[in-house]
């Protein structure tokens, strides 16, 4: 028998400086034993029985051999060690309690991975219990050349620890004989073995390859921080449950979270484990299990499902998940939705974090850095675009992606603030479905014909959108006023007056879309049914970026009467359950109604703006006649607006509907837009409210 060839000629002092060393010589220990199996049976082939000294002699060279190389690598490997090199295959055997079988085995599968030569000696050696790759059997052969062992001693033992299971391949399945179940390394402890990145299988959730700054929730890691490095017992199992609205930064947090404990964060879908089934979670189990006490790193189970969404089974799996996962001195990190409770634990204690929505001004903050990560014109408006969207970091961050691609497409390198508002519109939260539709807002303020005092009005509900952070937060006015931040408005006044322009112009210069309630959905003859309505309208429209407009307000916000009948306390709780809804909403509510003494005055008391539309003076009226008519309509010379203006106390809708209907008139008629085609609109207008025209009211015209 040759001798084993290590490297470095096998000078202990000499420490190994990367795991490819360590493996150059356990891998010349494999092949040499390799070669002492081989030799073996060219001894019983040729002697028979009496073999029995021959096989004594190579047992007792190999067994010396074996020794002196074993001992030269653990002095090596401890040499790395105090010299701060970490070797992956001694972390890994400290890591798990594995008996001298099973690291045999774990050095032989690795090594019959990696070494061509080995591959082919174990090619030759398929009778010999190598089955295309080494075998239990194969194992327990070499392990007699290195120290006295039975065949009835080995039988079974490997997966008697427990441990090995989570290094090697289906080490669970055993064959009929023990003997022929395989050894083969996981594929995740493959890469990570020799020194790569461990590739984690089964539905795993993706880290950045940079940390992004946490630029939110600073106070919410520190706390957790402070209760990892101060619990009472290091030993005792600690859950962290985070919580917050999709896209909050939860997975963020906890990254940073393990950067300053010198952790890695191993997250998980815990929807996705759920849907597994018992085989594949058990292997999903064991993988995970491996990183971690390869890596040093915990556990983050994310997205669990909100109480109100999860089922008696669920219950169930959830608990079973943390008694696996919850592991004596480390903790656990869970993430959801909503605030909720988790199952109770024995020695086990709990602590809830709540990533509420950040202030004005810290949203601010958020808006700024993307906007300078994605290079975004330096004249967006980061304080505004914080205050009017709803949108959490993530959202933000796909904004600020998206306008860049808009502008790149449009041939321009820096988005604009019109390619941030387009993208906030692409990547909207859908809909408000049955309960509301959506309004196209295509006016501005020049198309808004109303008094001056009106327009200022509305400008005020526009800079309260603007300067939230700067009153609420900085000037400290939301500090007593933990709900009540919503902006409401009433607009009222006779029809056609202008109110819904108003808000579909209001709509435009904030960027947000409105959406007209359909109050013949909201309402419900069954009881309860609208008290659930109405909460699904404000907790789906808290989550987007609209105005709420609610027309003909007067037929929901009605007054509320004394109680005779059933009828009666349902239709006066259902009033109350709409006040509290409008109270605690934060976004923008709109109220337009014909009859606003019809409002119930507790409304009008969380109103904060009730803006009067008018009908139009004359003045008015004649801006409204000349502005309504487009520049590209063809107007006979002599059509006198001015004095329809004078003479018809007309509202604005009105106007609009004279002067189109005229349009019309005109060319079917083959004649241009003139003063008989506004009449004769004029008197179908009015036979509209049953008032009919003479010839007389037209004046000099007739």
């Amino acid at each position: 028998m040759n001798r084993i060839e290590l490297t470095e000629s096998g000078n202990m002092r000499m420490p190994y400086l990367r795991d490819e060393e360590i493996w150059e010589d356990l891998c010349a220990v494999m092949r040499f034993l390799a070669t002492a199996l081989s030799e073996r049976k060219s001894i019983l082939d040729e002697m028979g029985t009496e073999a029995k000294g021959a096989l004594l002699a190579l047992q007792m060279s190999v067994k010396s051999e074996v020794e002196h190389a074993s001992q030269v690598i653990r002095k090596r490997a401890a040499g790395s060690a105090f010299g701060g090199v970490s070797i992956r295959i001694t972390k890994l055997f400290s890591a798990f309690q594995l008996n001298d079988f099973e690291k045999l085995c774990i050095v032989l599968a690795v090594a019959a991975s990696v070494d061509p030569i080995l591959q082919e000696q174990l090619k030759k050696m398929e009778n010999e219990w190598a089955k295309g790759c080494p075998t239990a059997g194969l194992v327990f052969l070499m392990e007699q050349f290195i120290k006295e062992t039975s065949f009835s001693e080995t039988a079974g033992y490997i997966g008697r620890s427990g441990d090995i299971r989570f290094c090697l391949e289906n080490s669970g399945l055993q064959q009929a004989e023990w003997h022929d179940t395989p050894v083969r390394l996981s594929r995740s402890l493959s890469a990570w073995i020799m020194g790569g990145d461990f590739v984690p299988g089964g539905e795993r959730i993706s880290q950045p390859q940079k940390l992004p700054p946490l630029l939110l929730y600073e106070s919410v890691l520190q706390s957790a921080l402070s209760a990892v490095h101060k619990r009472p017992c290091s030993d005792s199992p600690l859950i962290f449950y985070f919580y917050g609205e999709k896209g909050s930064g939860k997975k963020l947090l906890l990254s940073h979270l393990g950067k300053q404990l010198g952790m890695k964060p191993l997250f998980f879908s815990c929807h996705a484990v759920m849907r597994m089934e018992k085989k594949e979670r058990e292997a999903f189990w064991e993988e995970l299990v491996l990183e971690q006490r390869l890596t040093g790193g915990f556990f983050c189970m994310c997205d669990l499902p909100a109480d109100r969404e999860e089922r008696g089974e669920d219950t169930f799996l959830i608990r079973k998940f943390l008694e696996r996962l919850a592991v004596p001195g480390t903790f656990l990190a869970v993430t959801g939705s909503g605030k909720r409770d988790l199952p109770i634990l024995s020695g086990t204690s709990c602590l809830s974090f709540a990533l509420a929505r950040p202030s004005g001004r810290k949203k601010a903050s958020v808006w700024q850095y993307y906007r300078d990560r994605f290079d975004g014109d330096g004249k967006i408006d980061v304080e505004f675009n914080g205050n009017r969207y709803v949108m959490t970091p993530g959202e933000v961050e796909n904004v600020f992606r998206t306008a860049s691609l808009l502008a790149r497409a449009d041939g321009r390198t820096c988005a604009g603030e019109s390619d941030v508002q387009e993208a906030v519109h692409q990547l909207g939260r859908g809909t408000l479905g049955e309960y509301a539709e959506h309004i196209e807002s295509a006016f501005v303020w020049d198309d808004l014909i109303v008094e001056e005092t009106v327009k200022r009005r509305l400008r005020h509900i526009c800079s309260q959108v603007r300067y939230r952070s700067t009153v609420g937060d900085e000037w400290g006015f939301f500090r007593k006023t933990p709900y009540g931040r919503g902006i409401s408005a009433l607009f009222y006044g006779p029809p056609g007056t202008g109110k819904t322009m108003a808000a579909q112009v209001m709509a435009a210069e904030l960027g947000l879309d409105l959406y007209r309630v359909d109050l013949s959905r909201m309402v419900s003859k069954y009881v309860g049914e609208t008290e659930k309505n109405i909460s699904a309208l404000f907790e789906r429209a808290s989550q987007m970026n609209v105005i709420l407009f609610f027309d003909e307000a007067d037929s929901l916000f009605t007054k509320r009467s004394e109680v005779k009948d059933a009828n009666d306390r349902n239709a006066n709780a259902e009033t109350a359950h709409l006040l509290q809804k409008l109270e605690s909403y934060e976004g923008i509510v709109i109220l337009a109604t014909n009859l606003a003494e019809q409002i119930d005055d507790a409304f009008k008391r969380r109103i904060r703006f009730m803006i009067p539309f008018r009908f139009p003076d004359a003045d008015t009226r004649r801006i409204l006649w000349k502005s309504l008519i487009p520049e590209t309509a063809p107007v006979e010379d002599g059509t006198d607006l001015d004095f329809f203006a004078e003479r018809f106390e007309l509202s604005g809708s009105q106007i609009k509907e004279i002067i189109v209907n005229a349009a019309f008139i005109a060319v079917s008629e083959g004649r241009v837009l003139d003063n008989e085609a506004i009449k004769e609109s004029l008197a179908l207008n009015y036979a509209k409210y049953g008032k009919q025209l003479t010839r007389e009211d037209f004046g000099y015209l007739n």
